[in-house]
């Protein structure tokens, strides 16, 4: 009998990512939230990185949801 961890090796990945997608909203909120419209240009380049943190990590979930499935499809 296996345990879950070696029955599912996407777990604890899958669980990073979740993580760091909770730190990064509450970021990217606290960050719009604490501005004033209008923006400033150096506000909106935060944004924008934030923004782009938030994309990478997208893309890695995407990774991950690609391997499962292609695991899974063997």
């Amino acid at each position: 009998m296996s345990d879950a961890p070696s029955m599912n090796p996407w777990a604890p990945r899958w669980d990073a990512l979740l993580a760091e997608n909770s730190v990064l909203d509450k970021e990217h909120l606290t960050l719009l939230s604490s501005f004033t419209p209008p923006f400033s240009r150096q506000q909106i380049a935060q944004l924008e990185a934030s923004a782009a943190r938030r994309g990478t990590l997208v893309r890695k979930m995407r990774e991950l949801v690609d391997e499962w499935t292609g695991a899974a499809g063997r």
